[in-house]
């Protein structure tokens, strides 16, 4: 296997990859169509277009499918693309090599995930949570955390909601007025909508649920279904884990239809935003040099990262 991220410029290929995404564009000249792909393996995503199209090829580069292409390496914008020659579907049983994976395995962080769980004291809140944790535990264990952006690997979104539970954890300590049963509960669900708004691993793309309402909403939902199967919807713990969820993205033009207006959700939200863009670094810094930065960032604000040198 020929990995996307051991490819060189200026060379040519053939190897078999993942359409993670396709979109048909038509040149302004003379009004060709062509392909604008993003291919996968698991050492990442590459940037591919696919010039003279075909009927053929228009059924054979579609977001799922793998293909076996032949093409070569050139640099658009400062980037690697792939511009493709020819390719062909093929019919794959075994996506080892196609699919990202947490760096950390997925049995030891079901295990942290479990304990920071069992430290819920509340009955109703952890009566709420265990339903939850229990109807849904394949998705959250196995699910990515974003499409794009921040943890778009195989359980994703399993360590996002550890690591966001680690610190949840240290700040408890520290800010010891907050109800920690309320923060654990809230980091803990705060993301559960993606296991509706994502459609999984093959590629990884947002349903037609996750388009409409968001994983925010689609969260809200599911808490406010179990909550009220147990007589609990207007317990005010619940309808405050409920705000802190609502609350998550911190502002109205981040997806957020509430601010918010409790420690714990103001705690939420900074844990889940340092949390992403801690992740959000090591992505787009992980292949320079040290001294070297990265263009600039449309996802941070426009901000160019900066690897420093080693001592």
């Amino acid at each position: 296997m020929i990995f996307l991220n051991t490819l060189k410029e200026g060379e040519s290929y053939q190897e078999i990859y993942l359409v993670k995404s396709v979109t048909k564009g038509t040149t302004a000249q003379t009004n060709k169509t062509f392909l604008s792909m993003v291919l996968q393996d698991k050492s990442g995503t590459m940037n591919a277009k696919k010039w003279d199209v075909t009927s053929e090829d228009l059924e054979t580069f579609k977001a799922g499918n793998f293909v076996k292409i032949s093409f070569e390496v050139r640099s658009y914008k400062e980037k690697p693309e792939l511009h493709i020659k020819f390719g062909d579907k093929v019919e794959l049983t075994k996506y080892d090599d196609y699919i990202p994976t947490s760096p950390i395995a997925k049995e030891t962080l079901e295990k942290k995930l479990e304990a920071h769980l069992n430290n819920i004291k509340d009955k109703d809140i952890k009566a709420v949570v265990d339903e939850l944790y229990n109807t849904h535990k394949e998705k959250i264990l196995t699910y990515p955390a974003a499409s794009n952006n921040h943890h778009a690997f195989a359980s994703g979104l399993l360590y996002h909601t550890v690591s966001m539970l680690d610190v949840a954890s240290f700040l408890i300590k520290h800010y010891s007025d907050v109800d920690s049963d309320i923060v654990l509960a809230s980091v803990f669900l705060h993301d559960l909508g993606k296991i509706k708004e994502l459609s999984g691993l093959l590629p990884i793309e947002y349903t037609s649920e996750g388009h409409l309402l968001g994983h925010l909403v689609i969260a809200t939902n599911l808490i406010n279904n179990v909550a009220t199967k147990h007589h609990l919807e207007d317990n005010e713990k619940i309808i405050h884990i409920e705000h802190c969820v609502l609350s998550s993205h911190g502002k109205y033009e981040y997806g957020s239809p509430v601010l918010g207006a409790t420690k714990e959700a103001i705690m939420a939200n900074f844990i889940d935003d340092l949390d992403a863009k801690m992740m959000m670094y090591d992505n787009n810094t992980k292949e320079l040099n040290p001294g070297e930065f990265t263009n600039r960032l449309m996802t941070l604000d426009m901000r160019r990262l900066y690897k420093k040198k080693e001592k």
